[in-house]
C-alpha cells in the first residue's frame, strides 16, 4: 500500500470489493493484510446481509464484536439456512401451525410479554394470522399451541399489527375493518368501509399511532 495515501487505497479497494459476492470477498480476503482489512469493513458484510434479507436481527450474535458482527451473521444465517433446506437439525425448531381451513393471508408476529397471559413466560413469542375461513388465530410459536380464535367473519384479505399496542388489524371481503387484543383475542373495534378491496397502512409518528384505510382511488380513513 501507499505509505502516503494509505486511507485512498484503503476505500478504493472497500469500493472494487462492492462488486464482488460473499465468497469472492472471502477468497479476496486471503490475498494480503491490506486486501483482508478492506474485505473485512463491517459495511460491505451490512449491505451483502440487506441485499440478501430485507431484515437483519444482529441482536442474534450475542455479544460479539461488533466490526465482525455483520460477517458472522452473514455466515451464521447461511449455514442455519442450508440445514433448514437439507432437513439437518440446527439452531431452529420447526412446528407445524394447524387449525385454519382456509388459505392464510398473512401472518404478523407479537412479543408474548403481556401480563393478561399469566400461562405464558415473558419470553414466549407469539404469531397471529388471518385466513380466508373468516378467522384470527393467535399462536405460542414455541410449542405450536393454538392460543385463541376469533368468530367467523366474512374472508379476510389483510392482517397488520400494532407490536407496541398489541393491536392486530384486519380486513375482510366485505370492507369490515376489525382490531382485536393481540395476547387475548379480545374484539376492539370494527368500522365498515363498504368496499371489498381496502389496503391498511399502519404508522407512526412522534410516538403516536395511526392507521390508514384506503380503497381504490380513494384514501379517506385514518384512525
Amino acid at each position: 500500500m501507499d505509505p502516503h495515501h494509505p486511507y485512498l487505497i484503503g476505500d478504493c479497494l472497500i469500493h472494487i470489493f462492492t462488486f464482488l459476492n460473499e465468497d469472492d470477498l472471502i477468497s479476496a480476503s486471503t490475498v494480503c493484510k491490506d486486501w483482508y482489512e478492506a474485505a473485512e469493513t463491517p459495511w460491505l458484510w451490512r449491505r451483502i446481509c440487506l441485499q440478501r434479507w430485507s431484515f437483519c436481527n444482529l441482536a442474534a450474535l450475542g455479544g460479539d464484536h461488533l466490526n465482525h458482527s455483520w460477517k458472522r451473521y452473514f455466515q451464521r444465517r447461511c449455514h442455519l439456512e442450508k440445514n433448514m433446506t437439507q432437513g439437518r437439525s440446527g439452531d431452529y425448531t420447526c412446528k407445524s401451525l394447524r387449525g385454519h381451513t382456509g388459505r392464510v393471508v398473512g401472518l404478523v408476529y407479537l412479543q408474548g410479554n403481556s401480563s393478561l397471559m399469566p400461562d405464558l413466560s415473558k419470553s414466549s413469542a407469539v404469531v397471529c394470522s388471518a385466513s380466508t375461513d373468516g378467522t384470527v388465530r393467535a399462536w405460542n410459536i414455541q410449542n405450536g399451541e393454538n392460543l385463541w380464535c376469533s368468530p367467523v367473519q366474512s374472508p379476510l384479505t389483510k392482517i397488520i399489527v400494532d407490536e407496541k399496542q398489541e393491536v392486530i388489524i384486519t380486513s375482510d371481503s366485505a370492507g369490515l375493518i376489525t382490531t382485536w387484543q393481540g395476547q387475548t383475542g379480545q374484539q376492539l373495534a370494527s368500522f365498515s368501509t363498504a368496499s371489498s378491496h381496502c389496503t391498511l397502512l399502519q404508522y407512526n409518528i412522534n410516538n403516536d399511532w395511526f392507521l390508514t384505510v384506503s380503497r381504490p382511488k380513494t384514501s379517506w380513513l385514518n384512525m
